[in-house]
């Protein structure tokens, strides 16, 4: 989330991951929000294609713009961290209702080490293994640190 707060240096990324993404044969790019909003109109405006992001609704998400989107055309997805894959994977769900198809997914970084697989090809800028902890299992919260939280789907309030 920080590197979104320089422009400059996100569009550097952005652009890095659009090339990495060309020739894949797709036609739309959708990012989950919040993270995946930005990245999908920056590769999409790289790609010379359209956008559309997918917006949290109660416990699902929900294509918006739906009318830029019809049944079989096949989407790039992408977004900005997979860590569990949970905003990847209510994304996938949301465009399988409308019938679309999800021929890549594009991150930035992925921080499972490659250990998620989602079942479609992935490209990322960066991999590596980050450990996650359940709060009762974190060694940093048994040690009374505070921790900062990242990203619309692990932030409560």
């Amino acid at each position: 989330m920080k590197v979104l707060a320089n422009p400059e240096a996100a569009s550097i990324l952005f652009n890095k991951l659009a090339e990495e993404l060309k020739g894949k044969d797709f036609e739309i790019v959708v990012g989950p929000s919040l993270g995946g909003v930005i990245i999908a109109f920056e590769v999409a405006k790289y790609l010379g294609l359209k956008c559309a992001f997918a917006d949290r609704v109660g416990d699902k998400r929900a294509i918006r713009p739906r009318d830029v989107l019809r049944a079989g055309m096949k989407v790039g997805l992408v977004d900005d961290i997979l860590t569990t894959g949970k905003s990847i994977k209510e994304t996938l769900s949301a465009l399988e209702e409308l019938g679309a198809e999800v021929v890549v997914i594009g991150v930035i970084m992925d921080r499972s080490g490659g250990e998620v697989d989602l079942g479609i090809p992935l490209v990322s800028l960066a991999s590596m293994k980050v450990e996650a902890y359940k709060p009762e299992e974190c060694p940093l919260c048994k040690k009374g640190i505070p921790l900062e939280v990242y990203g619309s789907a692990t932030r409560k309030g």
